[in-house]
């Protein structure tokens, strides 16, 4: 079997999407003929051999402590065998020990062979202040700039620099360091002093450069063959939120509107290929292979100005390297395929050929995401992976169908998935639909430099969503698998609608779903099943879109709850992380019927104590559900070790339950780790944030508890109604061995690195992402009997 050791991790902050990568990667590039094993490199840079189900985590954290428990440190002989075992090398460490070639010294040093770049080129393109230098030494436009060291805090250079160079703003970024993380925007030198003092406890040199307001731009440069460089189109981001001044890491990589992208950047064709053969230029220039990653701006004085060279660009599903590979006929598969093929052939290595599978009938299955819920780009995250996970299915054939705001839907193309949010979808349709001839023939010639072709003829036209079931029905579609989260997806009203034209579809029925949606509904059939063990504290449903509460509703909570606070507010009907936030008095309560009242979409930064991102909240909502606030005990993981501080003995898990035929089954239960008072909707579901421990540590929680948390959650879910699959939230008393239900999720989160994916790979027997997600399917089949 052809094996191709993949690296990730590494000590850098950026090592969260170091493993996002790893898992893209690992489901793309694995297949009957390429075998993956990868090796994670921990914070000290420490080699262990893991098994490739352990890249579902969520995050490094999730197993940082534990590698010490499991895996053995290979020692630098063993690593070195182990990786000459192996036919070539992935790095995919971003930041330090990655992008700076001291990995690819290594790998040089023994020679075995990689992808990607040379130690040598690495460490000139890598350091943002050696990079400048020679871009501007070869004659390409760069912006001025000063480097900032300890010896030089105190200098009058930095302030003869900025009355030269600065108008009013400045970016203070580490000369060796990512795209994202750690820069800042600085009104003045005395800022970049006191900032500079901070960041140099991480990061020996920074680099200032004047703040630039132009189109902001990324692009890829592959190498197809020797020498025959092809630059992919570049994608322009636009800030859209006021006081926003820079693409942020949240930005980048979390599931929120901030920013809108565009791939292509909407810039005349000309202009285009302008920018993609300077990107070929600095490309040569700097000596790089194989493939990467270049930021910068564009002014249309001075053309494409760089300043930012990505040695290693992330290949997260959605990243904008894939994107842009889309927009000229590559998928995932097929783009990473190009780039091992490419390598393989500068190290004289044979590829065995993929074995065809052009004879397998499979059955065309619609992937619906979207919506317009406050979870809708958590469906986005889902349904596209779902649709990706699939596409090398024997079973099933998936195609992506999007549903808008307004109840339409699509069947969009390929790189029209791959968008952030439901918003960029939205606007794309619209520039997909309107896209110029001139800019078609340009993404067509891109295309034929690759060896493949640019579908320009896809048609994009809307259908009500009514109507589209009926047309399910009518084509005997055997399948329609829901990827939304909240709103009709999970309150029963789309399953009716299915029911009603005898579609099949995953999850739950409407009776259930209409039930777990509502949060008070579900505690209180939860109450009357009067299961032994399972506790219910009291609930006050208070009416939403009134301002000005204060005292005397506060006194009304108290008094219902028989609890003085602290409370958690949300919506009643929505799903598991839309509008939660900490209340710990009136004002509070008042702020919160304020932002209701208000009708903004999402509550500010710190408005709520323990709040330190913003929160979505439905505008619409009707009534709010307040409870007492549920007080754990504090676990938290640092230094490779597991920290547990007593309190009250309750502690937050989630855990995935599974029907057939009416009987149920209980996954290893997850404990969920929170930065703050409330788990965000980063930490659940997007992959490089928030920590899963599954299953939890011994020191935490014993075999019998979890086999008592698994028969309470079934119980739970038989007095639901659950069918087939649900998430359970709960809070669990290691001391009394009972449970207190959060809520039941009856479409749960198929985000790349969701809780459920790694609960199905602790089982007995473990189902890798797609077995699970063909086992659903199969299931569903089964149950309408409509067997693929």
């Amino acid at each position: 079997m052809f094996t191709v050791a993949l690296i990730c991790g590494g000590p850098s902050p950026e090592r969260g999407i170091s493993l996002n990568s790893a898992r893209s990667v690992l489901d793309h590039l694995c297949s009957d003929s390429v075998h993956i094993q990868p090796f994670f490199v921990d914070q000290k840079c420490a080699f262990f051999a893991i098994p490739p189900e352990q890249l579902y985590s969520n995050t490094t954290a999730d197993f940082d402590f534990r590698l010490r428990e499991h895996y053995q440190a290979l020692s630098e002989a063993d690593l070195r065998v182990a990786l000459s075992h192996c036919d070539i090398v992935l790095p995919l460490i971003h930041g330090t020990f990655g992008e700076d070639g001291v990995l690819a010294q290594k790998l040089e040093a023994w020679n075995i062979p990689f992808i990607g770049n040379s130690s040598s080129a690495c460490a000139q393109a890598y350091h943002k202040d050696k990079a400048q230098a020679y871009l501007s030494k070869n004659k390409l436009p760069v912006l001025p700039y000063f480097v900032v060291e300890p010896s030089s805090l105190s200098s009058s250079d930095l302030d003869a620099f900025w009355q030269k160079h600065v108008n009013d703003k400045a970016i203070l970024k580490p000369t060796a360091g990512g795209s994202s993380i750690d820069v800042y925007v600085m009104d003045s030198p005395e800022a970049v002093r006191d900032q500079a003092q901070i960041l140099f406890s991480r990061h020996e040199r920074l680099l200032v450069q004047p703040f630039y307001r132009a189109t902001e731009l990324s692009l890829t440069v592959l190498e197809n063959g020797p020498g025959n460089l092809v630059a992919l189109p570049p994608t322009s981001t636009e800030i859209l939120h006021v006081g926003d001044n820079i693409f942020t890491y949240r930005a980048k990589y979390l599931p929120s509107y901030t920013t809108h992208n565009y791939t292509p950047a909407p810039l005349p064709v000309n202009t285009l290929q302008d920018i993609q053969d300077t990107a070929c230029k600095i490309f040569r220039l700097f000596g790089l292979r194989d493939f990467a990653r270049f930021d910068g701006w564009y002014d249309s004085q001075r053309g494409f100005i760089c300043f930012d060279i990505n040695p290693m660009s992330g290949l997260e599903e959605s990243n904008f390297f894939f994107k842009q590979a889309a927009c000229c006929g590559l998928n995932h598969s097929s783009v990473l395929s190009l780039i091992l093929k490419n390598a393989c052939a500068r190290n004289h290595i044979t590829l065995p050929q993929e074995s065809s599978s052009t004879s397998i009938t499979k059955q065309s299955l619609p992937v619906i995401f979207g919506g317009a819920s406050t979870e809708r780009q958590v469906s986005v995250m889902s349904g596209r992976n779902v649709w990706l996970k699939l596409q090398r299915s024997n079973l099933v054939h998936p195609y992506a169908v999007f549903l808008d705001r307004m109840q339409q839907v699509w069947h969009i193309p390929y790189a029209l998935a791959l968008h952030h949010t439901v918003e960029e979808i939205e606007a794309d349709i619209e520039n997909y639909r309107n896209r110029p001839q001139v800019l078609r023939d340009h993404l067509a010639g891109i295309a034929s430099s690759l060896g493949t072709t640019y579908h320009s003829n896809e048609k994009l036209d809307p259908i009500p969503l009514e109507a589209f079931v009926q047309s399910l029905a009518q084509n005997e579609t055997p399948m329609l698998f829901l990827g939304l989260h909240g709103g009709i997806g999970e309150d029963g009203s789309l399953q009716q609608t299915l029911d009603a034209h005898d579609v099949t579809y995953n999850g739950c029925g409407p009776q259930a779903a209409a039930i777990c949606m509502d949060k008070a509904l579900t505690r209180s059939i939860l109450r009357d099943a009067d299961i032994d063990g399972v506790i219910s504290s009291p609930q006050y449903v208070w009416s939403a879109g009134k301002s000005g509460y204060s005292e005397p509703d506060w006194h009304a909570i108290c008094t219902h709850t028989q609890h003085e606070g602290p409370f958690i507010i949300k919506p009643l009907r929505d799903g598991c992380s839309s509008g939660i936030v900490r209340i710990e008095n009136p004002h509070d309560l008042a702020q919160y019927a304020d932002f209701m009242a208000q009708k903004i979409s999402s509550i500010p930064v710190d408005s709520f104590s323990g709040q330190p991102q913003p929160v979505d909240i439905d505008v619409h909502a009707k009534s709010l559900l307040i409870e007492p606030y549920v007080i754990t005990d504090a676990v938290t993981v640092s230094d490779l070790k597991l920290h547990h501080s007593p309190n009250t003995g309750w502690l937050e898990l989630t855990v995935v339950v599974l029907e057939q035929s009416g009987q149920y089954q209980a996954l290893t239960p997850s404990i969920t780790v929170s930065e703050s008072a409330v788990l965000s909707v980063e930490e659940k579901f997007q992959g490089g944030t928030g920590i899963n421990l599954t299953p939890p540590p011994k020191e935490l929680l014993q075999a019998q508890d979890l086999e008592r948390i698994r028969d309470l959650v079934c119980q739970c879910a038989k007095a639901l109604g659950i069918r087939q699959y649900a998430r359970l939230d709960i809070f669990y008393h290691r001391l009394d061995q009972c449970m207190q239900v959060i809520e039941a999720n009856t479409l749960p989160a198929l985000t790349p690195s969701t809780v459920l994916f790694q609960q199905a790979l602790a089982c007995e027997k473990p189902l890798q992402p797609r077995q699970f997600l063909e086992k659903l399917i199969q299931e569903a089949m089964v149950r309408t009997e409509k067997v693929v």
